[in-house]
């Protein structure tokens, strides 16, 4: 989470430098971010029903990114920019589909059937 505070302090040209589409950047980070913050509450802490941790995972990544869109407008050359908002949620949810999926498909594949 520090490396989001450092780039969110940094000019924009500095950190779209590169070629890179920032909100690909964007999709990918906070993509990377609900996947960190869902294995703690994955294998920590147990919760009985997973969908509370999906929701959980993605709220809390969906509110550091507006935290850090609140953050950035209050820094004379950063913006607020509600489309690096809206890419911040869409990574977050795709990663979390993406474990749904990784999970269902690793029940069906390492499940063993007894007669």
């Amino acid at each position: 989470m520090s490396l989001f505070l450092y780039l969110a302090n940094k000019p924009p040209a500095i950190i779209s430098s590169g070629g890179y589409n920032d909100k690909l950047l964007h999709f990918l980070a906070y993509g990377l971010l609900a996947l960190l913050l869902y294995i703690p509450f994955k294998y920590n802490i147990k919760l009985k029903y997973h969908i509370v941790i999906f929701i959980i995972s993605f709220f809390l990544t969906v509110s550091f990114g507006l935290i850090d869109e609140i953050h950035q407008s209050y820094i004379p050359i950063r913006t607020f920019d509600l489309k690096d908002l809206l890419a911040d949620s869409i990574g977050a949810i795709t990663m979390l589909f993406v474990i749904k999926i990784f999970e269902i498909l690793k029940g069906k594949l390492f499940t063993v059937k007894t007669q």
